[in-house]
């Protein structure tokens, strides 16, 4: 007859709520890096044409997809000041995802919030 403490080990238990936010903060963050950099490239292609209004628009959205992918991953980004290229920015670094930058007066630890406008198509 197996004892109780037997039945209770080899029974799967489900993972925590703790168990599930730490698994899944890399696979978010990675997501909302894909929109940031989309954003980006967006916003230079409205500069490159002349809507510079849009292209402010995307860059605050690009900004605060960033900054909340530093808060989910902030063991995967580099954050540094760029001092080669860019001069006068943040430079935030993903290995194997590429780099995107930042205005230097960006407040890194400061929740952003989106233009009303478009909050609602991310």
């Amino acid at each position: 007859m197996p004892t109780n403490s037997s039945v209770h080990s080899s029974r799967r238990t489900k993972p925590t709520f703790r168990e599930i936010v730490a698994q899944e903060r890399e696979p978010a963050a990675k997501r909302i890096w894909a929109k940031a950099k989309a954003a980006s490239s967006l916003r230079h292609a409205l500069r490159a044409v002349g809507r510079f209004q849009d292209a402010r628009v995307l860059g605050c959205i690009k900004q605060s997809l960033v900054l909340r992918a530093i808060k989910l991953a902030p063991d995967q980004l580099n954050v540094t000041i760029d001092s080669d290229f860019h001069i006068g920015l943040f430079s935030i670094r993903w290995q194997g995802h590429g780099s995107l930058h930042l205005p230097i007066w960006t407040d890194l630890k400061a929740p952003q919030r989106e233009p009303r406008r478009l909050a609602a198509a991310m």
